[in-house]
């Protein structure tokens, strides 16, 4: 991979404040969906830079909507997919709920990746546009294994099935699947009150 991809700009160290908020265990229906829906998943970005320089990721990703009223022609695709994946959608509302049980903030973006085995995620921080200011970020582990790495501010997580995090987005962060299994993630950004 070489250098096309912002990896690191605006990052600046601190502490990271990453943390398991809880182990959730009433996700099958969500899972069984997005199992037999996996000819949904594309490249996470839809970049000429995948085909230059090798993704950033190694992984497939379905987008879901952000649930803003004003929808552009990319949102309206991706209210067509959060029609395909009901179960998915509405285990994301379950899970919103968990961190903001008055719902009062607005979910922003939103995706379920799978990291087959022996994929990667390369070192990177979320810090190069303001969007990463005005955010939190959450992840929730359908599968999860021993032998997947999940290194975040230099610092190694955890990933079982049913846990989920706060994650600190604008620490550098990397993932590498060495397990025989898909790793399924779903991620969400709640808007900052």
């Amino acid at each position: 991979m070489n250098d096309s991809w912002i990896v690191l700009e605006g990052y600046e160290e601190q502490p990271n404040k990453t943390y398991l908020i809880d182990q959730i265990t009433s996700y099958s229906e969500s899972l069984n969906e997005l199992e037999n829906s996996k000819d949904l998943f594309q490249f996470h970005v839809k970049d000429v830079r995948y085909l230059k320089s090798g993704p950033l990721r190694q992984c497939r990703t379905i987008h879901l909507s952000t649930g803003d009223k004003k929808l552009s022609p990319d949102e309206n695709k991706l209210l067509e997919m959060n029609k395909k994946l009901p179960k998915t959608c509405e285990f994301l509302s379950t899970l919103k709920l968990k961190v903001d049980p008055l719902n009062m903030r607005k979910i922003g973006r939103s995706y379920v990746t799978i990291l087959k085995p022996g994929g990667r995620i390369f070192p990177h921080s979320d810090t190069y546009q303001e969007y990463w200011n005005e955010v939190d970020r959450f992840q929730f582990y359908y599968t999860g294994h021993i032998d997947v790495d999940q290194i975040i501010g230099k610092q190694k997580f955890e990933i079982q099935a049913g846990f989920f995090y706060f994650f600190d987005h604008k620490q550098i962060h990397e993932y590498h699947n060495r397990s025989e299994i898909d790793v399924y993630l779903l991620v969400f950004d709640l808007f900052k009150l």
